[in-house]
């Protein structure tokens, strides 16, 4: 849970113009903006807890396969042996 919720932390850096530290704390008034952080961590969220997964049971990271469903992304990066 500790590599998880750093990891969710540390998004913020990645987009520091969606920061409301440092725009300003109106900046997620705006409809668009605030669906599009939701879909950043909905999207980035399974690959997160798979990985953190993996590496608290000491196997290798999956790369999320191309052309697969949400849920099917997540189970494969999850389960899948190397």
């Amino acid at each position: 849970m500790g590599i998880i919720c750093s990891t969710v932390a540390a998004f913020s850096t990645l987009h520091p113009e969606q920061n409301p530290s440092l725009v300003g704390e109106t900046i997620y008034k705006d409809k668009y903006i605030r669906n599009k952080q939701i879909y950043r961590l909905l999207g980035g969220v399974p690959t997160i807890a798979a990985t953190a997964f993996r590496h608290r049971i000491g196997r290798e990271y999956n790369n999320p396969p191309e052309n697969a469903s949400y849920v099917e992304s997540f189970l494969y990066m999850l389960d899948k042996l190397n």
